[in-house]
């Protein structure tokens, strides 16, 4: 990959996908992260290493962002309490890795599972 290269990206407050959002039809609470060029490039390079292996890419275009929580239902009220405190809040951060994650679905919620880790 880019390995010398940091990603360094920043949440910020501007339009929905650039500040603290929960999505209402997901149930999750997540923030928007500028797109960067060298976060574009990873995506890129980890999407065509995807197709080389014979999967299909989203069609959706690539929106950076860091999940906050999973809403269950019935917490609308806690939710709308923490977007009024945090909907503002912006951070600077260097990302030095990432990890690659499966998620399974079970009667009791998904199970997120590490797969593997890439510094760079």
């Amino acid at each position: 990959m880019y390995a010398e290269e940091k990603i360094k990206a920043k949440i910020v407050k501007g339009s929905s996908r650039k500040k603290v959002v929960s999505h209402p039809t997901s149930g999750v609470l997540w923030a928007g992260v500028n797109k960067c060029d060298q976060l574009l490039k990873l995506h890129t390079s980890i999407g065509q290493c995807l197709k080389d292996i014979g999967l299909k890419l989203e069609a959706r275009d690539y929106q950076p962002h860091i999940t906050i929580s999973k809403i269950k239902n019935g917490t609308q009220g806690l939710t709308e309490s923490y977007l009024d405190q945090y909907r503002d809040f912006n951070a600077d951060f260097t990302v030095n890795s990432f990890s690659l994650f499966s998620s399974e679905r079970t009667q009791y919620g998904a199970v997120y599972t590490k797969l593997d880790s890439y510094d760079f």
